[in-house]
C-alpha cells in the first residue's frame, strides 16, 4: 500500500558492485521490492528505481559478497529494550518478561536471540532501472563495462604496479 501511486524511487549508494547490485542503507531493499511489486492498474506505467551516485562508488569486478558488511554494536539497538529507558507501562512489561524468562516453569525452554546491527544491505540489479551519475545515465548492464574500463585505465596508468 505504501508504494501505491509511486512513480519512482530514488536511492543513494554506499557502493555499487560491478554486477550493478547496490549497497545502501537498510530499508532500501524492501522499498525497492515494494515499488516494483505493488499491483497497479494495467494501463499505468511501472515505477522506476533510480540510483543516484558517483561513478567512483562502482567497485572493480569481483564478488560483491567480499564487500565488508558493517556489524555495529548490537547494544545500539537493544539498549532501548531495557526497562530504564521507557514509560512505566513498558518498564512493567519488560520486568514481567524478565521474570517469565527466569521462571522455573519456563526453564525447560531454551530461548536465544541474536541481535545484529547492520546499516547497509544489497539491492540486486534486477530491481534497478538506471543509475544517474556525473557521467550520465547508466543501465545495469553498463555498470560492469564501466568497472572494466576502470581496471584498464589503472593498468595503463600504473602498469606493473597495479596487480589486478
Amino acid at each position: 500500500m505504501a508504494a501505491t501511486g509511486v512513480d519512482c524511487l530514488l536511492l543513494g549508494s554506499d557502493r555499487i558492485a560491478s554486477s550493478g547490485a547496490v549497497s545502501n542503507k537498510v530499508g532500501s531493499l524492501p522499498a525497492a521490492l515494494a515499488v516494483k511489486y505493488t499491483p497497479r492498474p494495467t494501463e499505468s506505467r511501472s515505477p522506476r528505481v533510480i540510483v543516484v551516485s558517483e561513478t567512483e562508488k562502482i567497485a572493480l569486478p569481483g564478488d560483491p559478497n567480499k564487500h565488508v558488511v558493517e556489524h555495529n554494536d548490537p547494544k545500539l539497538v537493544s539498549r532501548d529494550w531495557h526497562s530504564a529507558f521507557h514509560s512505566q507501562r513498558v518498564k512493567t512489561s519488560a520486568q514481567r518478561l524478565e521474570e517469565a524468562a527466569g521462571s522455573p516453569a519456563l526453564s525447560a525452554f531454551k530461548v536465544e536471540v541474536e541481535v545484529q546491527n547492520v546499516f547497509f544491505e544489497w539491492v540486486p540489479p534486477d530491481l534497478i532501472d538506471v543509475y544517474a551519475t556525473e557521467k550520465g545515465i547508466l543501465k545495469p548492464d553498463q555498470v560492469n563495462a564501466f568497472a572494466l574500463e576502470v581496471v584498464e585505465d589503472a593498468k595503463e596508468m600504473f602498469g606493473d604496479v597495479y596487480g589486478h
